[in-house]
């Protein structure tokens, strides 16, 4: 299943990218120019088919490397794919 195709935006920055790592709570965004902590992101992850829009929270970062996200509250039908797919 992994990696996941994503795009996202935030702190004046839109890219393609990809998810090496995914939860219920929050992915890791691999990227070479990343947002820093406490930036607001929004993220729109292909998974299962769907396409999914996803609000979060930058908590970590590593130059170069990529990103952690908290997600947001998930809506309910993200929630559903989600639980679908990753258990």
């Amino acid at each position: 299943m992994l990696p996941l195709e994503c795009s996202w935006s935030g702190a004046s920055i839109r890219a393609e990218s990809r998810i090496s790592d995914i939860s219920m709570g929050g992915c890791y965004v691999d990227c070479r120019n990343v947002p820093p902590p406490g930036t607001d992101v929004h993220l729109s992850i292909s998974l299962g088919g769907a396409r999914l829009e996803v609000d979060g929270l930058v908590v970590h970062n590593h130059p170069n490397i990529g990103f952690g996200v908290r997600f947001n509250e998930l809506a309910p039908d993200v929630r559903a794919v989600f639980e679908s797919h990753l258990g």
